[in-house]
């Protein structure tokens, strides 16, 4: 899943000389102190939001707002007409749309959401985010297009590639259960482990041995391999699939899982 986006900033800058800005000193003669944090937080709020901007067009806004500043709604526009006439704020979004921002924290909001997209697309770069769930978040037109679809569809067909199906010949409660038994007994259950384990199952099963049988036999003992049955009125007490059989397995049944570890070793 990828990681939510966030919006606004969590801190803004001030220099520390900034009561000696021009706009600030004719603010402060008008208002004084009070004036000065009024319009502080102000900035903080604006900064806060999506867009940097504070919309002051609904009365229900203003009215709380004022309430949370302790002060009048009259008193609360006098102050940012004032900040507005010194340039603290943008004259037209205040005049025309009753909202409040400024070209700084304008700037300031899209340099910082600039970072934000570039840090998230290394962050789904890292995790592996799907990237059909980015597309769909950021939609592009045209060939670009069809080369992520592409590129989507690939990485699908090659994940797909290591997924290993089961024979429905095999039970798949059963395969389950003899699964988490190799699980307990710390045996890996990776794809190649159950390829190399449905293999030699097949080989048992093209003998006439039972797979379920074989499969229940393992459950039973507590083993991490597939062997043959002690005991199969089938097939086991056949002397030609026990020759057939000696071929390509031990006909030691007293220790099987021993003799299979030592096999594989071999093998390596």
């Amino acid at each position: 899943m990828a990681r939510p986006r966030k919006t606004g900033l969590d801190y803004f800058s001030l220099d520390t000389n900034f009561e000696t800005d021009d706009k600030i000193v004719q603010l402060l003669y008008k208002h004084g102190n009070a004036g000065l944090g009024i319009i502080i937080r102000l900035w903080a709020r604006a900064y806060n939001t999506a867009n940097g901007e504070l919309d002051f067009s609904t009365p229900e806004y203003r009215k709380g707002l004022s309430r949370q500043f302790g002060i009048t709604e009259k008193h609360l526009l006098i102050i940012i007409e004032s900040a507005t006439n010194c340039g603290l704020f943008d004259t037209e979004s205040w005049r025309n749309h009753n909202r409040i921002t400024s070209k700084r924290i304008q700037k300031q909001i899209e340099s910082v959401k600039h970072k934000r997209d570039d840090s998230r697309a290394d962050y789904e770069q890292k995790q592996g985010v799907s990237a059909t769930e980015t597309l769909q978040k950021c939609p592009v037109s045209g060939a670009e297009s069809k080369i992520k679809e592409s590129k989507i569809k690939e990485s699908k067909i090659n994940k797909n590639k290591d997924v290993f199906i089961l024979p429905d010949w095999i039970d798949k409660e059963l395969w389950g259960d003899f699964l988490e038994v190799r699980r307990v007994k710390k045996a890996p259950n990776t794809n190649r482990a159950i390829k190399l384990l449905i293999t030699e199952l097949t080989g048992l099963r093209n003998l006439g041995f039972e797979p379920q049988k074989i499969i229940e036999q393992s459950i039973k003992n507590g083993w991490r391999g597939l062997f043959p049955l002690k005991e199969n009125k089938n097939a086991a007490n056949s002397k030609d699939v026990r020759k057939n059989y000696s071929t390509q397995f031990s006909t030691d049944y007293e220790d099987p899982e021993t003799h299979f570890a030592k096999q594989r070793a071999a093998n390596v």
